[in-house]
């Protein structure tokens, strides 16, 4: 049987799992735990959450990449920020390692609204015309 708080180094690679499952696991490791996470896709939950997990217990060298899962729906923004960079670490990975304090899933784009500029332009032009009758 494994003793997750005496772990140095969790390496999970090429894995589909569980956010219950994973995060039960990240909180029984001692902080300061090198952690390694690479094409792990997430089954249920959200990426932002396990990240905020993973902060707690990850040392200043851990990483993540290739994430997928229940966030892949955001595109090209959450690739961006969970695919390994070539000359410095991704958003996520700098977030476990607090080298960044806001957690970059927290802040994924709102959609395009289906209201055009030209229409918030009229509406604004009507009620800011200050016409007194």
């Amino acid at each position: 049987m494994v003793h997750w708080t005496t772990l140095k180094t969790l390496w999970l690679a090429g894995v589909a799992i569980h956010y219950a499952e994973l995060s039960d696991h990240i909180n029984e490791l001692s902080p300061g735990t090198h952690i390694v996470l690479e094409d792990v896709y997430l089954l249920s939950e959200f990426w932002a959450d396990l990240v905020d997990v993973l902060r707690e217990k990850a040392d200043c060298n851990s990483t993540v990449t290739c994430l997928a899962g229940n966030n892949d729906g955001e595109g090209d923004f959450f690739s961006d920020i969970v695919e390994q960079w070539e000359d410095e670490e991704n958003p996520a990975s700098a977030y476990i390692t607090r080298k960044c304090s806001d957690n970059p899933l927290r802040s994924l784009p709102v959609p395009h609204s289906t209201i055009s500029d030209d229409t918030i332009q009229e509406n604004t032009d009507i009620e800011g015309s200050g016409e007194e009758e």
